[in-house]
């Protein structure tokens, strides 16, 4: 260890006292002292601490054997507290994979995808993961160009919310060997795990709602028609109205391609210009939901004597809208970490069959929907 040089006291020669330390040096050697002779950690003392096996240790961040949960608790707590880190450059070169996750999400700014980003993040660093997002834009050059980064990274999965309909840049990610979870939207063409909300029960039931408080003119305004979750929103819109014995206007249906910000803006503008105007409004997303409450304001058009207001998403402030807002909640956080589960089952068990899970998307009534 490099000594510290410390100012000779006043007056002192050769034999005199030194001078005290001042205690942040002091506190400085010591801890230098203690990293000096501090060893890093091994798999072994974590096997030990855990009461594991090392093999279950390596199992647990590799991901490639499934193990207990509460062995898995055990083991990650054992390798905090001993400030064990796996040797990734060691595990990339074992596996091919980096323990890196990539999520691929349309728009970053819409609440419920940063909420599902949240849920990722958090479920894979506590799985010892890291996660690069990539904001796509719904735009299928830009995704094309973030998969191909992904794929040279060596990611060991993908989880994306799918821009446009082409599986080729999917299909290369897999057959580099990286697992893929769809959520929302998937590509037939390609075999993988796929999560999305139960937007047609919930979607059903909302328009149900509608119909019961008297609107007869129920607009829907949702995504593209290719996507799983829109066609889920309008299967839950027609159901409602055959349970009704309300003929469906297809006219009140209306999809955005989601890339521009002013689509679903011309999208609202558009059916409330039709003639009769809706008297009801169900928005298929978080984005949808508050240009759709702008528009209606704007408009002169009060809610919900005029047009009664059903949103859809994880939006914190839809209690404190005036008036406060009816909506199809999903659990953006949960959603991100189901996900992730599913990426990293993917990965211990990759030769089992796909799964596609369905998580509740719940109804909460408030003013915007009530009858006029």
């Amino acid at each position: 260890m490099r000594p510290v040089t410390e100012p000779a006291a006043a007056g002192g020669g050769p034999g005199a006292p030194e001078a005290p330390a001042h205690p942040d040096v002091q506190e400085a050697q010591e801890v230098q002292e203690v990293q000096e002779v501090q060893e890093v950690p091994t798999i072994k003392e974590v096997a030990a601490r855990a009461g594991v096996s090392p093999s279950t240790v390596s199992n647990v961040f590799l991901g490639r054997v499934p193990v207990k949960e509460g062995t898995k608790r055990r083991v990650l707590l054992a390798a905090r507290r001993l400030g064990y880190q796996p040797d990734g450059r060691a595990q990339a070169l074992r596996t091919g994979r980096t323990r890196t996750l990539g999520l691929c999400v349309p728009f970053i700014t819409n609440p419920t995808v940063a909420a599902i980003v949240n849920g990722a993040t958090r479920a894979a660093q506590e799985a010892g993961y890291a996660v690069t997002v990539c904001t796509i834009e719904n735009e299928p050059g830009l995704q094309a160009t973030y998969l191909d980064l992904l794929r040279r990274e060596r990611v060991a999965a993908v989880v994306s919310q799918p821009a446009g309909r082409d599986p080729e840049p999917y299909a290369t990610l897999q057959r580099a060997g990286a697992a893929l979870v769809f959520v929302d939207r998937r590509l037939p063409e390609l075999v993988a795990d796929f999560l999305t909300p139960d937007y047609r029960g919930a979607v059903r039931q909302a328009v149900a709602h509608l119909l019961a408080t008297g609107r007869r003119r129920v607009a829907l305004v949702t995504g593209p028609r290719w996507i799983d979750s829109t066609r889920e929103r309008i299967a839950g819109y027609q159901a409602a109205h055959h349970a009704a014995g309300v003929t469906v206007d297809e006219s009140l249906l209306l999809a955005t391609d989601g890339r521009a910000r002013r689509d679903p803006r011309e999208a609202i503008d558009e059916v409330l210009g039709r003639a009769p105007a809706p008297d009801a409004l169900v928005a298929g997303s978080a984005d949808v939901t508050l240009t759709a409450l702008a528009r209606l304001k704007a408009r002169g058009h009060s809610v919900p004597g005029d047009v009664a207001l059903v949103g859809t998403g994880q939006l914190e402030w839809a209690p404190l809208a005036d008036p406060p807002l009816s909506m199809i909640e999903v659990d953006g956080e949960a959603l991100g970490r189901e996900a992730v589960c599913l990426a990293l089952s993917r990965l211990a068990a990759p030769d089992t069959a796909p799964r596609a899970i369905t998580l509740p998307a719940r109804l909460v009534l408030r003013t915007s929907s009530e009858r006029a």
